[in-house]
């Protein structure tokens, strides 16, 4: 099971080159740390729509303020 960390929103401003203008983006990320291989584990940023719905995963429910 995938643990979320962190969230944030990674914003690209418009850029605008000699010939076109490329418009502003934005992504939101989530900080994973994923156990998987046992023993190894990684720590990564994926994106929230990943997440949620990835192909290799299923997202189920979330549980925060556990006292």
């Amino acid at each position: 099971m995938m643990v979320a960390r962190g969230f944030q929103t990674i914003a690209i401003p418009e850029l605008k080159l000699e010939f076109v203008t490329l418009p502003a983006v934005s992504f939101d990320m989530v900080e994973s740390n994923n156990p998987w291989p046992p023993n190894v584990g990684t720590h990564e940023w994926i994106t929230y729509s990943n997440y949620v719905s990835g192909s290799d995963h299923t997202h189920w429910n979330d549980y925060y303020n556990i006292r």
